[in-house]
């Protein structure tokens, strides 16, 4: 393709399907560009972004063979970042100059191993990661955080500005650092972590809404310090045994808790603390998998509940109510 062929008034610009012979792009002329989408392109492997200045959209995902985004650091106006699918790249160099950016998201590069100046990004607001070996490997052994820490210094591994973060393959060791230097973040899922047992959210006072999905070794969940939060999604955790301090999340108005086999005996040793039917007579919107939950002690408590829905993934059977189950939900919301 000849670059020179396209208009230089271009704003936006998508490219996919790229040929086999035109595995490097080199954009010029496009000084007013400000979208760019690559996609599906396997053989692409590089791309040159060194004159696209007033770039402030930028997504890639399907270049699988793609090993390098150069001119990354002349991208200052840049704003949102989207990689995805690109299985060669190992690193985004010149990222710390990235000082508009306030959006990025980055997931299924297996080869990412290093996010260098990630936590300089002063403007970056929401962060969408998945996490690799690499990279988890990088964030616990850094010796440039070590040293840090060793003296006594406060070091983040990501920008305190973030106030939105999903994590996928969230591991103990790297969660024991992310995190504490997220003072300011309302916004938390923790999806697809099979190697997760614990999550310390002690710093996340600030937090409104928490996702937890697909952690199948994550035991407990300690709630006690989130009492901010007003929305709480939970799925697919089949080790969870237990949830500590809800009775201290009185803001909570919608509940979403469902697939695991343990939900039942869960949800009944919930219903025992001390204070959590007064957060339970807030609740607005419950959702749920098992109809067997809806006991008639639960429902006499959900007083203000306006919506009710079933919910799980595609391949659950479906859930039905009981005549019993309608009995006991339509005398708590008639209290």
């Amino acid at each position: 393709m000849d670059v020179a062929l396209l208009p230089p008034s271009l704003e936006v610009l998508s490219l996919s399907h790229l040929p086999e012979n035109l595995q490097s792009y080199f954009l010029k002329g496009l000084a007013y560009l400000r979208d760019l989408r690559l996609r599906d392109s396997p053989f692409f492997k590089c791309v040159q972004l060194h004159l696209c200045t007033a770039l402030e959209d930028l997504q890639i995902w399907g270049c699988e063979q793609l090993g390098a985004l150069e001119g990354l650091q002349f991208l200052t106006t840049l704003r949102s970042m989207k990689i995805s699918r690109c299985q060669q790249l190992g690193a985004l160099e010149g990222l710390q100059f990235l000082t508009s950016l306030q959006s990025l998201t980055i997931s299924s590069c297996q080869q990412l191993g290093a996010l260098e100046g990630l936590q300089l990004l002063s403007s970056l607001g929401s962060l969408e990661i998945e996490l690799t070996p690499a990279l988890s490997a990088a964030w616990e052994r850094d010796p440039k955080l070590q040293e840090q820490e060793q003296g006594g210094n406060q070091i983040g591994l990501l920008p305190p500005s973030i106030t939105r973060l999903v994590i996928r393959n969230l591991t103990n060791n790297v969660q024991s650092r992310l995190l504490s230097c997220l003072p300011a973040i309302t916004e938390l899922a923790v999806r697809e972590s099979p190697e997760l047992t614990s999550l310390q959210l002690g710093y996340c006072t600030a937090l409104t809404e928490l996702e937890i999905r697909d952690c199948d070794s994550l035991a407990s969940l300690q709630l006690g310090y989130c009492t901010a939060l007003t929305k709480l999604k939970i799925r697919d955790c089949e080790s969870l045994a237990s949830i500590e301090g809800f009775q201290f999340i009185t803001n909570l108005t919608s509940f979403t808790v469902g697939a695991s086999s343990r939900l039942p005996p869960l949800m009944e040793l919930l219903l025992k603390q001390q204070g959590v039917c007064e957060v339970l007579s807030r609740l607005t919107c419950l959702e749920i998998r098992d109809a067997s939950v809806l006991t008639m002690s639960l429902c006499q408590q959900l007083t203000s509940l306006r919506s009710l829905i079933f919910g799980g993934k595609e391949t659950s059977s479906m859930v039905s109510l009981t005549e019993e189950h309608e009995n006991s939900l339509f005398l708590g919301l008639m209290d």
